[in-house]
């Protein structure tokens, strides 16, 4: 979770994969959601008014004991809040 400019923004995992919400921090409502096309194990920055996401992992080894390799890709939104 990361707050930048009264605003909250934070992963949900969700079904298939996973989702980036951007809540207005006093009230909670939602100001916009991207719907991810790979899981979302790592954390949201936000710098100079763009927010950063790693998305997708990898699974290696037998399933008693997988091993979480990194990220995919990453996403990048520069986006301009009027709250």
């Amino acid at each position: 979770m990361t707050v930048a400019n009264g605003v909250v923004f934070v992963t949900a995992y969700g079904v298939p994969y996973g989702a980036l919400l951007a809540l207005e921090a006093t009230s909670g409502e939602v100001l916009w959601q991207y719907n991810a096309s790979s899981s979302l194990a790592g954390g949201v920055s936000v710098v100079n008014g763009c927010v950063y996401l790693g998305e997708g992992s990898t699974h290696i080894g037998e399933l008693s004991a997988p091993i979480s390799v990194g990220g995919s890709h990453a996403d990048a939104f520069c986006v301009q809040f009027h709250h």
